[in-house]
């Protein structure tokens, strides 16, 4: 019997120095970031609530974060590019966004408390949370070229998965901690001294971020961009890729404003059952990075993904008949364990289809244009709530979220044999 050719043995991965030590300090990292964010973000919302805040002013606290990232993406890979010490630039920027929460510890203290009218405050916090992503949005972007560069492809997602589910568990003990606190404290500035232990928290993070050993070079960009978008366009596992998200973020991005309004304007939830909410979502993403991620070992991202998308669609509906709080608590509990999966295979995924020749590009404009869907999807959420009644709101993104989740499958379908792509090196 006639054999046919033998396979070209795959090409042997390259070695990463200090992979295990990098693989531990990101997870420490991970860990000490979640601590940060969680004694801010949970209860920023509610903060802002209290203070006044228009159903406008709420979803533009959805809004601003993608649309600093947007602004700094490309322009941050630029700066990022230049840069002789990447990672020493990234913390810089994670500290300046680290410590522009003290903005927020100083309004809540009474900065301007007595000035009228007091919705001035609300406006200056919702500002000061787009300015202060912007060096977020460029710190996560060196992280991302940082780890890319210190570890392996075989086994980046596993450890991201295990960061990602430290992470959630610092996290929950952070935002249950601090809801039971806050719950026993009658002063209004006591979410300063939440948002004060954020910003050290921040600082802790800065410092075991800069201990990562090994200093990958950042692809620099060139200074025309339209070839190498042109080389991504005619790419057509990374158009498909890409062009199939945006209905998925869409739908994903809309929800976040109405969950928070319904869980405070509608069920009434105290800064304790904010607490809760958050805590039960980043458990279950926790386990649901850990699944998610076995999954994706077994069947691949290309179609763990739009499986995790399609569950995902059903967290909106089921806002639509959650029975009180313990409801609610079902249904973050659902939202996180297929949140986490979807945030990991969402980044798994991208790194596969991003050519290699182009990668900080191909990354730069997914961003962007997830970015600018971030932007719009919460506002126009708030918009159609003149229109639809709240209940029956959350449809709409049950609708796009399995839209996307569809457009992703097919997509990864119709390129699974493809040739190589175009504008990457075929070896």
């Amino acid at each position: 019997m006639r054999r046919g050719p033998a396979a070209a043995p795959a090409a042997p991965e390259p070695a990463y120095p200090d992979e295990a030590y990098n693989t531990r300090i990101n997870t420490a990292h991970g860990a000490a970031q979640a601590l940060s964010i969680n004694l801010v973000n949970p209860f920023l919302g509610i903060d802002l609530i209290r203070l006044g805040a228009s159903n406008f002013e709420i979803a533009l606290l959805s809004a601003l974060p993608p649309l600093a990232a947007t602004v700094s993406n490309l322009g941050g890979a630029r700066w990022l590019a230049r840069q002789r010490e990447p990672k020493r630039a990234g913390a810089v920027m994670f500290l300046a966004a680290r410590l522009a929460v003290l903005g927020f510890a100083l309004l809540n203290l009474g900065l301007g408390a007595r000035t009228k009218p007091a919705a001035w405050r609300v406006v200056a916090m919702v500002v000061l949370v787009g300015l202060l992503n912007i060096p977020n949005a460029v710190g996560n972007l060196s992280w991302q070229a940082l780890i890319t560069g210190l570890l392996g492809a075989s086994r980046r997602a596993r450890a991201l998965a295990h960061r990602s589910m430290v992470a959630s568990l610092a996290g929950v003990t952070a935002v249950l901690l601090a809801g039971w606190w806050i719950r026993t404290r009658l002063d209004p500035g006591a979410y300063s001294w939440l948002y004060l232990l954020g910003a050290l928290a921040g600082v802790v993070e800065v410092v075991i971020f800069l201990r990562l050993r090994g200093n990958p070079v950042v692809q620099r960009l060139p200074t025309d961009l339209r070839p190498a978008i042109h080389r991504l366009w005619r790419d057509l596992p990374y158009r498909a890729y890409t062009l199939a998200c945006l209905p998925f973020y869409f739908g994903w991005l809309m929800a976040w404003p109405l969950f928070l309004r319904y869980q405070v304007s509608i069920a009434h939830a105290t800064n304790l059952w904010i607490g809760i909410f958050t805590a039960v979502n980043a458990l279950s993403a926790a386990a649901g990075n850990l699944i998610w991620s076995r999954i994706g070992d077994r069947i691949g991202p290309k179609l763990a993904l739009p499986l995790a998308i399609g569950a995902l669609a059903g967290v909106p509906f089921s806002y639509s008949f959650a029975p009180g709080f313990w409801g609610l608590v079902g249904t973050n509990a659902l939202g996180g364990v297929m949140g986490g999966g979807v945030t990991l295979l969402l980044l798994v995924r991208l790194m596969e289809v991003a050519p290699e020749a182009d990668r900080v590009v191909a990354m730069g404009i997914a961003n962007t244009l997830i970015g600018a869907i971030g932007v719009t999807g919460p506002l126009l959420g708030i918009l159609l709530l003149r229109f639809i009644p709240m209940p029956e709101i959350f449809l709409v993104p049950t609708a796009l979220r399995f839209c996307g989740g569809l457009a992703l499958l097919a997509a990864g379908a119709t390129f699974a044999g493809e040739k190589p792509r175009v504008g990457t090196a075929t070896g």
